[in-house]
């Protein structure tokens, strides 16, 4: 269990830390166009006697007061969201796992002071760069017609190492090592961050022409403007690039852990009859039944194969870990197991042997077990020795530290005979719901267990799953903001800087209808060039999320986020569409006159 929550908690601080990233894109864009808006005004401060570090200070204490204010109203969403989520997972114990459980958000003074130093910490770094700029503008420099924001030495010296971390992170995720896998998804997505401003013309000359049948007279005005900026540009597709990525990479993940569940349950729990506790705990405390039920339901007509788990507690080297007792010979008739390093179904057999262990993903991972190794195991006996032959995992224990050995050395090593599971095929020939019929009349007697049929036990892993679905797509629109968020504040910036340009296009026979037209393009434009960059860098982002919660031992198969890319298309679209209407607006109703004297 404490593989998993590490999992958890690894996934979610990665999704942290990516939202951090998607705000200090923003910022670092908006600080950087209002420092070439107010220019002018630099300089004539400085021709007064204002020093550089009065004018870096101006932009701090800025961004210092916005942080504070953006942090109070996110301890607040914060706090509400903690709430929430457990308050639904309290419900979730209730209704669907049938468990009491006081589940509440804890908020201790370290949280909440992490995250006052993250929010406005983030955005004072965020401005540390536009106000450097700021700082360095001379009176003269000021006084002069502005220029494009490009300096070209140092943007190729920055693509070309952008270049670099790109070509290095195909190698890197292919060698499907953790280390690597990380490291590459790393190199893809800041490659990918480095690289925008040169591609930011190519792309949105070329998406031009895809998006013209729309806005005929105005997709090639609306890319001249992105083109104009390539560094406001790729700030925004970056941020976008962000975003998606997360929204894609997350999907990938639960797309992968989701085919890795059926896998593992198909596998483990695929009988046609599964009889267990109505309270199963996982890890020891369970009311077990004897042999004699197990007899009378082999007996009973129409049923084939029949296998039982057994379960129980030891501990290696002071910690503990369940200990599953199975019988090599009839196990593999009903059901089976996710093999793993190496391990084949045949090395089932050796546990027959005696003194032979098998372990699952999540304690090989965790210590570093390997094929052969001895594990010491506490016995009410005393210590007991047992090698390893295997890496195996089941349904319901690839959560927890667990061994696998056969029921004889349960029996003579631990003295536990007692059956938990009972797991039962029907025999050639035989119905399912009349087999069912005569075992529930079998289990009768024993109100502590509940039958089930491999469909109705599938329905209730279902139930429980659909169930966290909510909250896990709640994250990805939570995640999607942001895209809302970066191109409304570049859109109303640059409407807000092109404001006398605008003047004199509506001065020279543009529509009003044809200006808001151009802000749509140009809204359009940087959501496809954003689209592109975040399904590269989402897919790199969701294989290395994957193969990072491999190496803990919970072992899935990456599936490709078809549905990811989807959702990323579509919200892009429809977060540029709807961040375009405000600019939009303000740009087509804007007065001729007074835009023509707007300084």
């Amino acid at each position: 269990m404490l593989a998993a929550l590490k999992v958890g908690r690894f996934a979610i601080s990665m999704f942290g830390i990516f939202a951090l990233i998607m705000g200090g894109f923003i910022i670092l864009n908006t600080f950087r166009t209002l420092v070439s808006e107010r220019r002018h005004d630099i300089g004539m401060l400085r021709a007064i006697g204002a020093t550089r570090g009065t004018i870096l200070g101006i932009f701090l204490i800025q961004s210092l007061l916005q942080g504070a204010l953006g942090t109070g109203f996110g301890l607040l969403i914060g706090w509400g969201i903690g709430v929430g989520s457990a308050a639904g997972y309290e419900y979730m114990f209730r209704e669907i796992l049938h468990v009491t459980a006081d589940v509440s958000a804890q908020f201790g003074p370290g949280l909440w002071a992490t995250a006052i130093l993250l929010g406005v910490g983030i955005t004072v770094l965020g401005a540390v760069i536009p106000a450097r700029q700021a700082a360095r503008i001379t009176p003269l420099e000021a006084l002069r017609p502005q220029v494009a924001e490009v300096v070209e030495r140092e943007r190729s010296v920055w693509v070309s190492a952008g270049w670099v971390m790109v070509v290095a992170s195909v190698p890197l995720l292919l060698l499907r090592q953790s280390w690597s896998v990380g490291l590459g998804a790393v190199f893809a997505l800041g490659g990918l961050v480095m690289i925008a401003p040169a591609l930011i013309e190519p792309l949105s000359r070329g998406l031009s022409r895809v998006i013209a049948p729309i806005a005929p007279a105005t997709a090639d005005l609306a890319s001249s403007n992105v083109v104009r900026q390539p560094g406001r540009a790729a700030a925004t597709a970056s941020a976008i690039l962000v975003s998606l990525a997360v929204v894609i990479s997350l999907v990938g993940v639960l797309s992968s852990t989701m085919g890795g569940f059926w896998d593992y349950l198909d596998k483990s729990l695929g009988s046609d009859f599964i009889l267990l506790p109505s309270g199963l705990i996982l890890g020891g405390g369970n009311v077990g039944v004897d042999q004699a039920l197990v007899d009378r339901i082999a007996a009973t007509w129409g049923v084939g194969d029949v296998a039982t788990l057994r379960l129980g507690v030891t501990s290696v080297k002071g910690a503990q870990v369940q200990v599953v007792g199975i019988d090599p010979v009839e196990y593999p008739k009903v059901a089976s197991f996710t093999y793993s390093n190496g391990t084949v179904p045949s090395d089932l057999g050796k546990l027959s042997e005696g003194g032979r262990v098998l372990v699952n993903g999540i304690y090989a991972a965790q210590n570093g077990v390997a094929i052969g190794d001895k594990l010491q195991l506490e016995t009410p006996g005393g210590r007991r020795y047992y090698e390893v032959v295997g890496v195996a995992s089941d349904y319901l224990n690839a959560k927890l530290a667990t061994v696998y050995i056969s029921q004889d050395d349960l029996a003579e090593d631990f003295g536990i005979r007692t059956n938990v599971l009972v797991l039962a095929n029907v025999a050639p020939g035989s119905a399912i719901p009349a087999v069912k019929a005569d075992l529930a009349r079998v289990v009768r007697d024993y109100p502590q267990l509940v039958l089930y049929d491999s469909a109705s036990f599938k329905a209730s892993q279902v139930k429980l799953i659909n169930s966290e679905m909510p909250f896990l797509y709640g994250l990805l629109g939570i995640f999607a903001i942001p895209t809302l968020l970066a191109l409304l504040n570049t859109l109303a910036i640059s409407v807000l800087a092109r404001t006398r340009e605008i003047g004199m296009l509506r001065a020279v026979g543009t529509t009003r209808g044809q200006v808001s037209r151009m802000v749509v393009a140009e809204a359009l434009l940087l959501g496809c060039v954003g689209i592109l960059f975040g399904i590269v860098g989402g897919v790199a982002l969701g294989y290395a999320l994957v193969y990072a919660m491999n190496s803990s031992g919970y072992v899935v198969p990456y599936t490709f986020p078809f549905s990811g890319v989807l959702i990323a298309v579509l919200s892009g679209l429809s977060f540029a569409l709807l961040a375009a209407v405000v600019p939009a607006r303000t740009a087509g109703r804007l007065d001729v006159v007074t835009a023509l004297h707007y300084e």
